[in-house]
Parts: structure tokens; sequence; C-alpha cells
């Protein structure tokens, strides 16, 4: 989101158990919640455009919370 989606992430490795299921849960550390959090202005041009729109730090977690449970996907601007 910070990036605009102009900076891609690196294909995640791990080993997996082929027996249990795995979990993965990424985490704000001391987040505030009373900030927004959306596309660095930096990176925001008339040739690329925001395609996130910012959100309340709070309204975040529990928007992405409803996205990892495939109910919604609703950060597009």
């Amino acid at each position: 989101m910070v990036t605009n989606g102009i900076y891609k992430s690196i294909e995640h490795r791990a080993t997996v158990d082929s027996e249990k299921e795995r979990l993965s849960i990424a985490t704000f550390l001391g987040a505030n919640l009373e900030l927004d959090v959306g596309p660095a202005p930096s990176l925001i041009t008339p040739q690329t455009p925001a395609i996130f729109r910012r959100v309340n730090v709070t309204d975040y977690l529990k928007l992405s919370l409803l996205v990892n449970s495939g109910e919604s996907h609703v950060l597009m601007s």
C-alpha cells in the first residue's frame, strides 16, 4: 500500500510441513492507531495516481482482517 504498487515484494520462500496448515500473521508493533496510512506522497504523480486510499491505522487493521478472510477487498481507491 505504501509503495502504491510500484515496488513489488520478493517471492516468500518457506519450508512447509505437508502435514499441517501454515499460518503467517503480519503485525504492527507500537503503531499509532490515530494516524493514517496510504501511498507515500512522493510516489504519487499524474502518471502514477494513488491506487490505494488513505485509511486510519485502526480501520486498516480491521479491513486487512476482512481482506485476508476473503470477505472483502476494500483498500483499492
